[in-house]
């Protein structure tokens, strides 16, 4: 009987193993991966329609979708010019004092492919429209792409 017990405890060591090696080999395959956003440049103009805790919760939102979609992909500036982005809001479908867009520039790698970029290419222009329901809403990543 206490042979079968330490059979069965060795068992289910080597399983408690295995499980912590593929959460560890998970872990560090989407590290590998994922969108890198540490040497990023972010640019805020001056703004007359958003505080700066506004423009800040956006570019968080902006960072934790690249860093979480854009595989392989390194986000070089992300920016924000309240001129620019206006001209484009009225032009279009959104809210105008609840939208927001961001222009990002960034490369791709190898694996890029996947989110249907080309590999080893820059992008520039890419924009990141953010809207949100009222003043105190939460912003959302409504578009993104070129014009």
């Amino acid at each position: 009987m206490e042979k079968a017990v330490k059979v069965i405890n060795i068992f289910i060591a080597i399983f408690w193993i295995a499980i912590l090696t593929l959460v560890i080999f998970v872990v560090v395959i989407n590290g590998m991966y994922a969108g890198k956003i540490n040497e990023a440049e972010i640019i805020i103009g001056n703004s007359e329609k958003f505080d700066e805790e506004e423009i800040n919760s956006a570019v968080e939102i902006i960072l934790k979708k690249f860093k979480n979609s854009y595989t392989q992909c390194n986000l070089v500036t992300l920016e924000y010019h309240e001129e620019k982005s206006d001209r484009e809001i009225q032009g279009d479908r959104y809210n105008f004092s609840n939208t927001i867009i961001f222009y990002a520039s960034f490369t791709t790698g190898e694996k890029s492919i996947e989110n249907g970029f080309s590999p080893n290419s820059t992008y520039n222009g890419w924009r990141f429209v953010l809207t949100r329901d009222s003043k105190d809403g939460e912003w959302k990543v409504e578009s993104t792409g070129v014009m």
